[in-house]
């Protein structure tokens, strides 16, 4: 690759916070050197690699990838709540930028909250959604959309459970009430 111009391939190694909540990136080129990158700078390689054709077809690639380990992952995290939450539970809806973090973690394999720096791996990836372009943000916009209707059709799910049990309860009760009542006049 060229000095500056945006070809060759580069990987993140490793971030180290360096005061003021400034961060660098310790960043190995394919070619084997090394630099460490002020987030600004980060930003701008991801902006011009994401424009290449590469890139789009890097990004096609392991979107599809991540969104089915994503999709695994995230079928498994629903069960996973709705057991903690016992039977009645339903899991709320899921924002873009939620959708959008778990799609970085998936792509990854690490979850920002086991890397002990959660916070600011949550900035990160805030910062980092807001530079995608309408196109990127689309498909979690989407997902957060299909989220938020599979959390109303559950909850209407539920008020209709809910309004049964309750309705049962009350002619159980009646039931109960006038079998007690049927007995004291005999």
């Amino acid at each position: 690759g060229g000095e500056g111009n945006g070809e060759g391939a580069a990987e993140v190694a490793t971030h180290t916070e360096v005061g003021d909540g400034e961060v660098l990136f310790h960043v190995v080129m394919d070619d084997g050197d090394e630099e460490d990158l002020e987030q600004y700078e980060v930003d701008e390689a991801l902006a011009i690699w994401r424009s290449t054709a590469e890139g789009v077809r890097t990004l096609r690639a392991e979107a599809s990838a991540a969104e089915s380990a994503w999709l695994l992952a995230e079928r498994e995290r629903r069960r996973a709540a709705h057991r903690a939450r016992g039977l009645d539970g339903v899991v709320p809806p899921m924002s873009a930028i939620q959708i959008y973090k778990r799609h970085c973690e998936a792509a990854t394999g690490e979850r920002a909250a086991s890397s002990g720096v959660a916070a600011e791996v949550a900035e990160l990836l805030r910062r980092e959604y807001a530079t995608l372009s309408e196109e990127e943000r689309r498909p979690f916009e989407r997902r957060a959309e299909r989220d938020m209707h599979r959390y109303q059709r559950q909850r209407r799910w539920k008020r209709k459970v809910h309004a049964a049990e309750r309705k049962r309860a009350a002619a159980a009760a009646l039931s109960a009430n006038a079998g007690a009542a049927g007995g004291e006049g005999a």
